[in-house]
């Protein structure tokens, strides 16, 4: 079951605003916390009159990536880090200190510590949060790093990626392939575009395997919801110069969870994800 979360980010540490601005995530330490993917995390920024933003936790075990914001350099640990991907902005006045306190909040040492076990108060929290009153939705930020080329690299391709590629190469039964003529890795179609895993069905029809690996941004993710309904038009081309008739279709295979963000897109395109996948030896 998913939960509920706030935390209390402090300024003298990390600018953790800038951060989030910059960003549209930032990188919480895995140590002493308990979060799970798909998690909503609420910010309460220290030096602010309240809370500030709603993220979502969309992937752990991830090198830190917003050591750029940190105060004193010499401090950033070490630890794996759960990824706070930024939703919403508040920018009112009826989430401080003193409202929380009115639905169960302590305030002191509650500070201290993430806090999750308030649902009347979670419950309010979300209530400011569906009103679209000085409200910022930052799911479109996700759009904006991916038109501005942030949300990925071109430094070749990782480690995780090209374990779980090979997995689904190599056990296609995992994502529901079992009758298939032929297989390929990077197979390459006339629009010089690659796919990381293709299948020639037996009854004449392909199908394009996108894979994102459990290290994948939310952008990537959204990246390849876009790729699938791209890889399965190009099939669909090449089929029709070709005078087949075949049913093609693409699968996105995600190490980690899809997120309710990134489901609706796929919900709306008609793409079939299939998410945590794991590689088992």
């Amino acid at each position: 079951m998913k939960k509920n979360w706030l935390v209390f980010a402090r300024r003298e540490k990390c600018h953790h605003r800038e951060a989030l601005e910059n960003l549209h995530f930032i990188d919480w330490t895995m140590e002493h916390n308990n979060f799970s993917i798909g998690d909503i995390v609420y910010i309460y920024p220290t030096n602010e009159d309240g809370i500030k933003f709603k993220t979502e936790v969309v992937a752990k075990n991830c090198e830190r990536k917003d050591g750029y914001y940190w105060v004193d350099k010499n401090e950033i640990d070490s630890y794996p880090t759960y990824r706070l991907e930024l939703r919403k902005e508040y920018f009112g006045d009826k989430l401080s200190e003193e409202d929380l306190r009115r639905y169960g909040f302590k305030g002191g040492q509650s500070k201290r510590h993430p806090l999750y076990n308030k649902p009347e108060m979670f419950a309010y929290i979300e209530t400011i949060f569906n009103d679209s009153t000085h409200i910022k939705v930052c799911g479109d930020k996700v759009e904006e790093q991916i038109r501005s080329g942030q949300s990925f690299g071109y430094g070749g391709e990782g480690d995780s990626h090209k374990e779980l590629k090979e997995y689904i190469f190599n056990n296609p039964n995992v994502i529901g392939i079992e009758d298939y003529t032929e297989k390929e890795t990077e197979h390459i179609l006339l629009s010089a575009d690659r796919i990381d895993v293709w299948f020639k069905l037996a009854d004449g029809s392909c199908v394009a395997v996108e894979v994102k690996s459990h290290k994948s941004t939310e952008a990537d993710i959204l990246r390849g919801i876009f790729q699938c309904v791209k890889y399965k038009s190009i099939m669909d081309a090449e089929d029709k110069v070709h005078r087949s008739e075949a049913s093609n279709s693409s699968i996105l295979v995600l190490g980690g969870t899809l997120s309710e963000h990134n489901k609706y897109y796929s919900d709306m395109l008609g793409v079939t994800v299939i998410d945590n996948v794991k590689i088992v030896k």
